[in-house]
């Protein structure tokens, strides 16, 4: 019994037969209208694996149901197995660790090296009793893996020695050290920087004696070696010192420790401890004189009178440890007074002073004054709402949400109130008795303020926008709650005033704190020590004010995020389909307004609230329980386009109340607008709209005519969709995230044969930094300074390839880029994008294919195969000659008719087949060519015989039919799989008997089946030896080599695909509108480029073959079609 064929790849055979090399078995004997699969086993469930899109949603969270994957950010994860993975790196590195050892270090020859060095069946690994074992390799186990060369390494001179060990290494050498090994020459590594604000106690404890100079200046040479630290700046230094002093004396100010540190650091000057050099110092080892008394007795050279606490100051002035602040818990303050009335100063007292000095007195004044009543708005927030709250029953706030409401509204506010009453008020209200009524400043102790404070005031910044969120959302659904703040916000003890003013109130405050060291500033005019600490503290106050007004704003974003993440409510049909993540990191909400909008069931304007994200546009309503209703499928920004920003103004018209209707165009009171002046005839203002239009590309897309209220606002939106587009092309370029950028093959050289229409509305404006956009710009800089050519062809273009020719003389060869139009056959060099030339004179060329190995050119045109030599198209890369030669061989017509659809090029069983397909009736003829090889050029021929059925560049090798329509062939190694009306038939040469894949009889594939039942097939793509993906007109299943579905997720396309390939891991489709780009082993949308008029030229299906595809000219739509071609970027 002979053996049957292999039916193509992934197909089983009965028992009795045998295999081919590529996987496939033969199908049984029977009828060739069965489509059904004979399994190879007796069941296979469909797995769902980890899937998702772009924007972030794993598909192994969603049920394995029919509908559209979400559009967002997300990590990729395979679909597949890690033995079906032809993205395996990431698999790899995450579940198996190395099999070997660290490398060793550049140069080191010591005996761990030579240990390491294989001298047994173990080539790596550690020693057990000198026997070498390989470290992934049991004890008891014999197998020997195989010698693994040692990783790489970068180049350096250190590698020397190490290369001459190794050259001469011979197994039996000695263990015993060499004295006269060469020593290391490693590269030099950079320098480290100081840091002082890692140093911590164990690094003080090392000063022993911070009051002597010399002590510290140990402490220095030991902790700031030249050995370690290389770069070292005079800053550093101090830094350092004035940790060690504060450390040292926990109650020394900052201003008191910067200056003791200053002293010191010129003391080093003037004793050569301190080398000054460019930008950087250095400190020299050596003894220094003198002893800093302010650091005497930790802070006191009296320290035993501290050992009892008791009140008032030490008898020393200059004693560190006494703490200058007043008790807070005396009398309470008294209310809000001037300067001179709470001094009790005469007219006399102060009517000669300085008015800058008065100012600069009374603004002082109001530094105290007021820090008193923000001490009393902290203590109403804690006590009437905390508190209360805290203590009411029954409890205001469910119980099980209290304790967390009261922790986020409240928790951070303790740590506000301590350092202000530890570090601030206390202090002023000293200063404010030591020296009033004309107190020299407050510098020093802002300075040592903000640096305590400085946490707690981020902190609060940071978690005030969710607290305000909470209590505000609370308001809205609680009751109680609300009637508990309105009685609060009436006692006496609130001053009437709101609860937010009360929570705000540590934002408010920090921001006035700069404004009132500032004012104190500009009221100094005389420069003295008091005005540049005032600066240093101002700036420092001003520095934390903008971190906090920068946490409060990114939690603000994220707040209105969540807010609105609980007030969009999308209908079931977009919830299944679209997940918005509105929590996911750098999430931002751009813009938002109030729009106008097309009804698409009558003819009425409905009112629309806009919120355009960083990733989505969304059209929704306000209802009246303040929620969005989102009724149309959120816009992705890839899929977004704005179409025209110049719409004709439109007018309301209210003959029928409620409903609004477009005036005709050209009649009054409709307004004109010049395109850069100003309104001519307007009408009533509040009846005229402003309109721009946006595109939802894709099948589940839709245009929306916008109206705006004036044209101020029609300009912001515009600009802020342009913005949003170019942020979101910008971040994919930074981040290397878009697989392929675009080559322009040919920018001027094919015009379209007509005025192209749509493009009535007005040039759409250019999204800068996308590929098509890098492209444009590199082809105008290349040609910068030339004026652009004129089209060498009105006509449609139709088809493109590229191939390799020789050149007379050179041993590399050339490449050329051929394209196919209606008025015939233009030929290039590839990097000449302006080069072009007619190389054939034919009409309506569809398909063209070059097979290099032949030497022939195969077309298409007006339905006839027909196939050249490919000296006749580049015979000025042959020869050193004009024009072609009548000896040349003449084309040769490869089929009869004017019937045939297309053909296809490709090798099975190592043979190079060309199969085109003919129409007769109702059935689908489909002819297989063999070429063979020419053993001369000398053929004559004439104009009688120029086209004729038979041929010399082909022999007939088989033939076949399918008896419905067909629209395409893929050739595997030893099958082929042919798109039709019905499917996907899978079929053998040998056996010729079609098999209709995928097997969609078992019940778990049900939704699948339906969803394709009705889909154009359209091409089937081979994507490991175990796996296939079949391409339609909307989705793209997975199936096995079995002809199974063997996934339970299809890949939902966002366009209607006219024409699919695969181009290294990633599906390419094209829409009429856009390329869509995604990865083809687990479904990701990677990529979308937009146009007009987009068609696949070559789907780079053969040997060295690039996807290549064209469109209108964005900029010159109704002049030119651009030739791209797609180039893979390096990830």
């Amino acid at each position: 019994m002979p053996t049957p064929s292999a039916f193509y790849e992934g197909y089983s055979y009965p028992p009795a037969a045998d295999h081919h090399d590529d996987g496939f078995g033969a199908r049984p004997t029977g009828s060739s209208q069965q489509s059904s699969l004979r399994r190879s086993h007796a069941s296979q469930s469909s797995q769902a694996s980890g899937y998702g899109y772009s924007y972030g949603v794993p598909m192994d969270e969603y049920p394995a149901i029919n509908r559209r994957p979400s559009f967002d950010e997300g990590d990729e994860e395979p679909l597949t197995r890690a033995d079906d993975m032809v993205e395996p790196q990431d698999m790899a590195s995450s579940l198996f660790p190395p099999s070997r050892p660290l490398p060793d270090v550049p140069g080191q020859n010591s005996l761990r090296s030579a240990l390491r060095r294989p001298t047994s069946a173990f080539p790596f690994g550690e020693t057990v009793n000198n026997a070498h074992m390989f470290r992934t390799t049991s004890l008891v186990s014999t197998h020997v893996p195989p010698q693994v060369e040692q990783p790489l390494r970068s180049r350096t001179n250190a590698e020397e020695p190490r290369r001459t060990q190794r050259s001469s290494y011979v197994p039996n050498f000695d263990l015993t050290l060499s004295t006269h090994a060469s020593p290391l020459d490693l590269p030099t590594i950079g320098a480290r920087k100081f840091a002082p604000g890692k140093l911590g106690a164990q690094d003080f404890k090392k000063c022993s004696e911070p009051w002597a100079m010399s002590g510290i200046m140990s402490w220095l040479a030991q902790t700031v070696s030249p050995e370690q630290y290389a770069e070292l700046k005079e800053a550093d230094v101090l830094e350092a010192l004035v940790a060690l002093f504060t450390h040292k004396v926990p109650t020394m100010n900052i201003a008191d420790a910067e200056g003791l540190g200053g002293h010191f650091i010129s003391q080093m000057y003037a004793q050569g401890r301190l080398v000054k050099s460019e930008e950087w110092v250095s400190i020299v080892s050596g003894k220094m004189e003198g002893v800093i008394y302010q650091l005497t007795g930790t802070g006191c050279y009296s320290p035993r009178l501290h050992e009892h606490v008791e009140p008032g100051r030490c008898y020393s002035r200059l004693c560190q440890r006494t703490l200058k602040k007043v008790n807070l818990q005396g009398p309470p303050a008294r209310e809000m007074e001037s300067w001179e009335v709470f001094y009790n100063l005469s007219r006399s007292d102060w009517e000669n002073a300085d008015k800058k000095e008065l100012q600069r007195q009374n603004v002082l004044h109001e530094i105290v004054q007021t820090e008193e009543r923000y001490m009393r708005q902290i203590n109403v927030l804690r006590k009437l709402y905390r508190d209360q709250l805290a203590n009411a029953e029954p409890s205001i706030i469910t119980p099980e949400r209290k304790t967390e409401f009261l922790k986020e509204v409240f928790g951070r506010i303790d740590a506000v109130k301590r350092a202000n009453e530890d570090y601030l008020l206390p202090q002023l209200k000293y200063r404010q008795e030591e020296q009033g009524p004309w107190v020299v400043g407050f510098s020093d102790i802002f300075r040592q303020w903000i640096r305590k404070a400085r946490t707690a005031y981020l902190d609060y910044a940071a978690g005030f926008p969710a607290a305000n969120l909470l209590v505000r959302q609370e308001l809205q659904r609680n009751l109680d709650f609300r009637a508990f703040i309105e009685r609060a916000s009436k006692d006496e003890r609130s001053s009437r005033l709101q609860w937010d003013t009360y929570l705000k109130a540590p934002i408010t405050r920090l921001q006035r704190y700069g404004l009132l060291l500032e004012s104190v500033l500009k009221c100094m005019k005389e420069e003295s020590t008091e005005k540049k600490e005032l600066k240093i503290a101002w700036e420092e106050v001003k520095k934390v004010t903008l971190e906090c007004d920068a946490r409060v704003a990114e939690m603000q974003r994220k707040a209105d995020l969540k807010d609105l993440a609980t007030r969009l409510v999308l209908r079931p049909a977009i919830r299944e389909s679209v997940k918005l993540n509105l929590d996911h990191y750098r999430r931002e909400l751009v813009y938002r307004g109030d729009l106008q909008r097309n009804s698409e069931k009558k003819m009425a304007w409905l009112d629309s609230h806009v919120l355009l994200f960083d990733h989505y546009l969304v059209l929704a309503k306000l209802t009246d329980r303040r929620t969005y209703d989102v009724s149309r499928p959120p816009i992705p920004m890839d899929l977004l386009v704005l179409e025209s920003t110049n719409e004709p103004l439109i007018q309301k018209s209210s003959y029928v109340r409620g409903i609004t209707s477009v005036a005709a165009p050209g009649t009054s009171p409709v307004p004109t607008v010049m395109q850069n002046g100003p309104v001519t005839t307007l009408g009533e203002s509040d009846k005229i709209l402003y309109p721009f239009k946006i595109k939802h590309v894709g099948q589940h897309g839709h245009t929306y005519t916008l109206l705006a209220s004036s044209e101020n606002s029609r300009r912001e939106w515009c600009q802020n969709i342009i913005k949003a587009k170019m942020k979101r092309a910008a971040a994919l370029q930074a981040q290397n995230a878009e697989p392929f950028r675009l080559r322009i093959m040919a920018d001027s050289a094919f015009a379209p044969p007509t005025m192209t229409t749509g493009l009535a509305g007005g040039k759409a404006p250019t999204i800068a930094n996308t590929p098509l956009d890098r492209a444009i710009k590199e082809t105008e800089q290349r040609f910068q300074g030339t004026s652009l050519p004129g089209p060498v062809c009105r006509a449609r273009v139709n088809c493109a390839t590229s191939f390799l020719v020789p050149q007379v003389g050179k041993l590399e060869p050339k490449r050329k880029v051929a394209v196919g139009t209606d008025f015939g056959v233009f030929v290039s060099d590839y990097d000449n994008l302006r080069g072009w030339r007619k190389a054939i004179q034919l009409s309506s060329v569809t398909q063209i294919a070059v097979l290099e190995d032949f030497n022939l050119f195969l077309l298409i045109a007006e339905k006839v195969l027909i196939a050249y030599h490919l000296d006749t198209i580049c015979y000025d890369d042959r020869e050193n000659v004009s024009a072609p030669s009548s000896t040349r061989k003449a084309p040769q017509r490869l089929s009869g008719s004017r019937d045939v659809g297309f053909f296809v090029t490709g090798r099975m069983k190592d043979r190079m087949l060309v199969i085109y397909k003919k129409r007769e009736n109702l059935n689908s003829v489909f002819k297989v060519l063999e070429p063979i090889y020419q053993k001369t050029s000398s053929y004559q021929t004439s104009r009688f015989n120029l086209f004729r059925s038979q041929t010399e560049f082909f022999r007939d090798y088989d033939e076949f039919y399918i008896p419905t329509e067909c629209s395409g062939v893929r050739i595997f190694r030893s099958s082929l799989s042919v798109a039709t009306s019905r499917g996907f038939e899978v079929m053998t040469l040998e056996k010729k008997m079609p098999w209709t894949v995928p097997d969609t009889a078992p019940p778990h594939v049900a939704g699948i089946a339906a969803k394709i039942r009705n889909q154009r097939a359209l091409t089937m793509l081979r994507l490991s030896d175990e796996e296939f993906l079949l391409v339609y007109t909307h989705c793209a299943i997975y199936m096995n080599q079995h002809g199974e579905i063997n996934r339970s997720v299809q890949v939902d396309f966002e366009g209607a695909a006219q024409s699919a390939t695969l181009y290294g891991d990633y599906l390419v489709l094209f829409d009429s509108n856009f390329v869509e780009i995604r990865n083809a082993h687990n479904g990701r949308l990677k990529q979308v480029v937009h146009g007009r008029d987009v068609r696949c030229l070559d789907d780079g299906s053969g040997e060295g073959g690039t996807v290549k595809f064209t469109m209108l000219h964005p900029d010159r739509a109704d002049r030119t079609q651009l030739v791209l071609e797609l180039v893979l970027n390096v990830m």
